[in-house]
């Protein structure tokens, strides 16, 4: 039963129509393990469903953090190290133990203001240079789709006449 629900749970995570920071550079499989103590206080029962949804709200639909998550060309990986630095700290620390959800609110608003406040250290995108065409320079790293955007120009430029 256990196995079936943390599938549900990892399917959850990976199929969201938008990614976060969070999702693109955790393994699913450490978020669950983060999340797998999450007890409701009111009901006094263990739910990982609602804290990756408290994960989700506080990543996702957050968008100081999906602005600082949008850096220029090579620096994903940095952007993934501070990630983890902010959350891998937590797997470890709330694998397999019980916490009430005041700690996990805490602590993951904690994690996303110090990934905000790191992230926005990182270099941007040097810009695109209109009026079209592909350019590598100015694309930008993106947690929403965990990919590098290009300039949104066309790419074929008018003929000079």
């Amino acid at each position: 039963m256990f196995k079936l629900i943390f599938c549900l749970v990892c399917a959850s995570v990976t199929v969201s129509p938008s990614s976060s920071c969070l999702q693109c550079f955790v393994d699913p499989n450490d978020a669950v393990r983060m999340c797998w103590g999450y007890i409701i206080i009111e009901h006094d029962v263990r739910n990982i469903g609602e804290c990756m949804r408290m994960v989700d709200r506080i990543f996702n639909h957050n968008k100081t953090v999906m602005d600082a998550g949008r850096v220029g060309r090579g620096h994903d990986q940095k952007l993934k190290d501070i990630m983890l630095a902010q959350i891998m700290p937590m797997v470890e620390e709330f694998d397999q133990k019980t916490h009430d959800e005041n700690v996990y609110e805490a602590r993951l608003r904690a994690a996303a203001e110090h990934f905000i406040a790191q992230a926005s250290q990182l270099p941007r995108a040097s810009g695109c240079v209109p009026p079209c065409g592909f350019q590598v320079e100015g694309s930008v790293y993106s947690c929403r789709g965990c990919q590098y955007e290009s300039c949104e120009y066309p790419l074929d430029c008018p003929g000079e006449g």
